[in-house]
């Protein structure tokens, strides 16, 4: 990454996508930056399959009802299956620049988290199965929304679980982490898959930067960042071949989250006191 040690304050640079991944041209895979997530050696990597982006911000929302062919089919015993986790897809086009970011504070503001797993691995965990949800997440308290979407901007199916949103993935399928900002300021958010920054590739830390994401704007995360230029794209794999997996790092493969934090001053207006004296009278200047 291109940001220094932060300071207490946390006034660094963070990023902020220029642009979100469309479904047409292939283009030529570049060397990942340092800084970025390094690609594994496998022979199930892909390259040179792109999705080139406009240099705009990014595009309205326009989330749909899922494939019928997502959800399980009622009375049918889930096969056996090892999981799910999110592999090191092909090459998408998905340019950034750097901008400042001041928090309010160095604690998150909010989180929002989905479990993920194909839908024998959701099946098992409850007796009482049925998709009755979809892969999206509202947080009032930062009036920020986190959702799955694979092609055409579907949202994945999903059951709440315990208190958990689980998410049912394809084996195969690619997805973008899609997060919405509705307030009248800028968010930074820190989005870990399978417990890897999707930036940096390291173990993911509310202590990295992240994404800003512009008053009422969206914003597309198509995969782990390669480049100031490009992704590498978020596949649903078996649990082995995920990133996760390969770099050796196992433990927290199947849950996707974004750390929400709001900008210094943002707090101020949600308190702001129209009558801040009590004194009763004015007072006489110094």
């Amino acid at each position: 990454m291109r940001s220094a040690t932060l300071p207490s304050f946390l006034l660094a640079t963070a990023f902020l996508l220029n642009g979100c991944g469309g479904d047409h041209g292939p283009v030529r895979s570049p060397h990942s930056a340092p800084g970025y997530a390094e690609p594994t050696v496998s022979s199930s990597d892909a390259t040179g399959s792109a999705a080139p982006n406009q240099p705009s911000h990014l595009s309205e929302r326009g989330w749909s009802a899922p494939e019928p062919s997502q959800a399980p089919t009622a009375g049918v015993t889930p096969p056996p299956s090892r999981g799910l986790g999110t592999s090191w897809g092909e090459y998408r086009y998905s340019p950034v620049v750097t901008t400042s970011f001041e928090r309010a504070s160095a604690s998150a503001a909010d989180l929002l988290q989905v479990r993920y797993d194909d839908w024998a691995g959701v099946r098992r965990r409850t007796s009482n199965w049925g998709p009755s949800a979809q892969a999206d997440l509202y947080a009032r308290k930062t009036n920020v929304r986190l959702a799955l979407e694979g092609s055409s901007r579907r949202r994945f199916p999903a059951s709440w679980i315990g208190g958990e949103l689980w998410a049912v993935g394809t084996l195969g399928a690619s997805y973008r982490v899609a997060i919405a900002n509705e307030n009248p300021w800028p968010v930074e958010v820190v989005v870990s898959v399978d417990g890897v920054d999707v930036i940096s590739g390291e173990d993911a830390d509310l202590h990295h930067r992240g994404y800003v994401i512009n008053a009422h704007e969206n914003l597309n995360i198509d995969g782990f960042r390669q480049s100031d230029q490009g992704v590498a794209s978020f596949r649903f794999g078996a649990t082995d071949d995920s990133y996760a997996s390969r770099t050796g790092r196992p433990r927290n493969v199947g849950v996707i989250a974004a750390a929400i934090f709001h900008p210094r001053g943002a707090e101020w207006r949600d308190t702001a006191n129209p009558f801040p004296s009590q004194s009763g009278y004015a007072q006489p200047p110094p």
